[in-house]
């Protein structure tokens, strides 16, 4: 048996089988160009799908034709894209299909008169009619005053008498004689168009839209006292026919 002078040393410069494949050389070495593992068309589209799958919701949307793209486009790392908000490319080079919101709901409308959501006040129906009634029964009546809370008298005048001379360019006579005052002053305390109380404006009435002797009417039935929406004909026919009540079965007007 020989001894450890006799144990076989390797050579250095004899690698092992597997630190000499050509995958390992290959992978160890450094060559001029390195290629990426995906290519700049596959990162693109990558980066496309992640933005559809984070911008898609379940709103409705309009479809726009697709944007045509350049097959020789570069695909550039610090260009930033406006409309997909990506990198790689323009706003005009990108090829994310544009999506237009469609799915709005319609603006906020509200009668100031009866108080519904569905019209506003100038095509208010319970308006119309509660101004014909009121021409036909000739309550033109004044409604007492209203005022603010510790008011019992309508407050005074706050117009005064300014004479005001009516002068022309450069001296020239006006409308008016030379001298001649003209009365400007407004008879009457200050009105309010909501509820015609005295005192104070429309935009700062303390009372109720509503006018006393308001009464709603329905279309439906033509009756008074209700909405043609809580009209109880309108629901036993709506329970009959198993189906909404359309438009058709409205009562025409006079």
């Amino acid at each position: 048996m020989g001894g450890p002078g006799s144990i076989p040393m390797k050579d250095p410069g004899q690698g092992s089988p597997a630190l000499t494949t050509p995958a390992f050389v290959a992978a160890t070495s450094t060559p001029g160009e390195v290629k990426p593992a995906l290519t700049e068309e596959q990162i693109l589209e990558l980066v496309t799908q992640a933005i559809k799958a984070a911008t898609m919701t379940q709103e409705t949307y309009t479809v726009k034709p697709e944007v045509t793209t350049n097959p020789n486009q570069v695909f550039r790392s610090n260009t930033w894209c406006g409309k997909c908000h990506g990198y790689g490319h323009l706003a005009s080079e990108c090829p994310t299909v544009s999506r237009v919101f469609t799915d709005r709901s319609p603006p906020r409308m509200r009668c100031t008169f009866c108080g519904r959501t569905n019209h506003t006040e100038d095509r208010c129906y319970n308006k119309r009619a509660y101004e014909e009634r009121t021409m036909k029964s000739g309550d033109t009546r004044e409604r007492p005053y209203t005022g603010l809370p510790g008011q019992g008298v309508p407050p005074t005048s706050r117009w005064e008498n300014r004479p005001t001379y009516g002068y022309g360019a450069q001296g020239q006579g006006g409308d008016y004689p030379r001298g001649a005052a003209r009365d400007q002053r407004r008879d009457g305390p200050i009105q309010c168009w909501r509820c015609h109380g005295f005192g104070h404006t429309q935009s700062r009435c303390p009372n109720e839209k509503k006018p006393i002797d308001y009464t709603p009417l329905c279309r439906y039935c033509s009756g008074e006292g209700h909405f043609d929406e809580d009209c109880p004909k309108r629901r036993a026919a709506a329970g009959k026919e198993k189906g909404p009540v359309g438009s058709s079965n409205y009562v025409s007007s006079p």
